[in-house]
């Protein structure tokens, strides 16, 4: 705030200054440097491609608090002209921290491969001692990453004849051309998603159609197909029944 600072401890309870010892905001410096060493521990303990996907979480968690501390440094220094120098030391200290661990961390970053798709389950005993919201994010990360394969995902006797059609006739479909074609499969009961698996079926489809750019996940599946009054839509579901016709 512009003439006052909340400080929200490790226990998630909000103390206002100078209701609160200013050598506690010390206690960040000290926890993000334990964290660094923590994350050096990790990488000799865990297996490979689980400490590449632990430490993009962890990086991206980081990314956001940052993202939020520039945020509040930028618009006090704009919109606030007698802000309390106080409070402004401490934003800018704030914002020094989380940027210093940041490139700390960027010295112990694994390899760039991508994280392999396993389907193993990780043992997160060796993480204890992290807040649990890391944890519960890279246990949620760790599900998110295992690769389904796209047939998986099809419902109907003929799975595997559909699944070679969408791979030879549809394999240059991108964004919303290939959200027609999900759109028409779940029409005809082909496709069955759950709740969250969204992002399982974008990766399978890349895989299936080898790695192709498919467009972005939101240009899929982020926008509904009204397929009653969508004329392009209408279009695109004829082209499909033709091709499918001796299938379903």
């Amino acid at each position: 705030m512009d003439q006052k600072i909340f400080y929200i401890n490790s226990d998630k309870k909000v103390n206002e200054y100078p209701n609160i010892n200013p050598l506690d905001f010390y206690d960040k410096e000290k926890l993000l440097q334990n964290n660094f060493f923590k994350l050096l521990e990790l990488k000799s303990q865990m297996d490979k491609d689980a400490f590449i996907l632990f430490y993009r979480t962890y990086l991206n968690k980081l990314e956001g608090f940052i993202n939020i501390a520039d945020l509040v440094r930028n618009y006090i220094q704009r919109d606030i002209a007698d802000c309390n120098k106080t409070v402004w030391t401490y934003v800018n200290f704030n914002f020094g921290i989380l940027t210093d661990h940041r490139e700390s961390i960027m010295g112990i970053v694994p390899s760039k491969e991508e994280v392999k798709s396993k389907s193993e389950n990780f043992d997160l005993s060796i993480l204890e001692g992290l807040p649990i919201e890391i944890k519960n994010d890279f246990k949620l990360e760790s599900i998110k990453n295992v690769n389904i394969p796209f047939i998986t995902f099809i419902r109907h006797e003929n799975k595997i004849a559909i699944e070679r059609i969408i791979k030879v006739h549809y394999s240059d479909l991108r964004g919303v051309s290939l959200r027609y074609l999900i759109e028409f499969l779940k029409e005809e009961g082909v496709l069955f998603l759950n709740h969250g698996d969204a992002m399982k079926l974008y990766k399978s489809i890349k895989i299936l159609f080898g790695e192709k750019n498919i467009g972005a996940y939101t240009s899929i599946f982020d926008n509904k197909v009204f397929s009653i009054t969508d004329q392009k839509y209408l279009n695109s579901k004829s082209s499909f029944i033709k091709t499918f016709k001796d299938i379903l």
